[in-house]
């Protein structure tokens, strides 16, 4: 599904490597969930992945196609399979939640329609009831700028959820959460990934969480993985290490499992 091959970017001459040389290969309707510290570049793999970041060395498939170096015509088509849920929402202020919502069909609609606001009662429907899964029926008319960020961040995930695409790609997309509704919102991005084979790939920064929803651990430092092996053979130790976190008294290299609480 989706393929990284020797990917590294830069956001500047001389400025470190935002992503360092990774590769990765993420099949259908696999969960990956990328871990690492703040700075390690998890946002710029999710934006690389979508074809919202050229990487300055290396390519980046998805579907076999490349994504890297496609034409605006190319990337649009790719786009349509991917939905995108951004750390900072990314919603249209003067809209209201059902609106924003609604902006994930525009791939799907012609552009006629999409200018005049002509969506099918379908559409609408289905907006509708991506809200009331999050908890937010009742404010389906309220422009998203008078909500809080717990709920916009949830108007950017039914966004993502109405779009019907092969891939989620979450930049921490249940930071803003409280931990009942961020378990609450992870659940239903793995039902759809059980009912529909949607590959989710997010980053998260509760290890505990991506423990218990995904299938795959992830994790960069330095903007190099450090890290790719499956949740169930993940200890607390293995993350710490990934991290560079070091208990007291343990040899250099090995990490452990009491400081990385404190660590994330």
């Amino acid at each position: 599904m989706i393929e990284l091959e020797g990917v590294t970017h830069r956001y500047g001459e001389g400025q470190p490597p935002a992503l360092d040389g990774v590769s990765l290969v993420i099949g259908a309707g696999e969960r990956v969930a990328l871990l690492g510290p703040s700075g390690a570049g998890k946002s710029t793999l999710l934006r690389s992945i979508a074809g919202l970041v050229r990487p300055t060395h290396g390519v980046v498939r998805f579907r076999g196609r490349p994504v890297t170096g496609a034409s605006p015509g190319e990337l649009r088509e790719i786009r349509k399979e991917i939905a995108v849920i951004f750390q900072e929402y990314h919603l249209i202020e003067p809209y209201t939640a059902l609106g924003n919502v609604l902006v994930g069909r525009f791939g799907h609609l012609p552009l006629w329609r999409v200018l005049l606001g002509l969506f099918p009662r379908a559409d609408r429907e289905l907006a509708r009831r991506a809200l009331a899964e999050l908890g937010l029926a009742d404010y389906a008319q309220v422009p998203v700028r008078r909500l809080s960020g717990g709920q916009r961040q949830r108007v950017a995930v039914a966004r993502a959820l109405v779009q019907g695409g092969a891939v989620i790609l979450g930049d921490e997309p249940v930071s803003n959460l409280d931990p009942a509704t961020a378990r609450m919102v992870l659940e239903l991005l793995c039902e759809r990934n059980r009912r529909e084979g949607t590959t989710l790939v997010l980053s998260l920064h509760a290890p505990e969480l991506a423990l218990q929803f995904f299938d795959r651990i992830v994790v960069l430092r330095a903007g190099r993985v450090v890290m790719d092996r499956p949740a169930r053979e993940v200890t607390p130790g293995d993350l710490a290490a990934a991290y560079g976190v070091r208990t007291p008294g343990a040899p250099p290299g090995q990490g452990g499992g009491a400081g990385i609480a404190g660590a994330l």
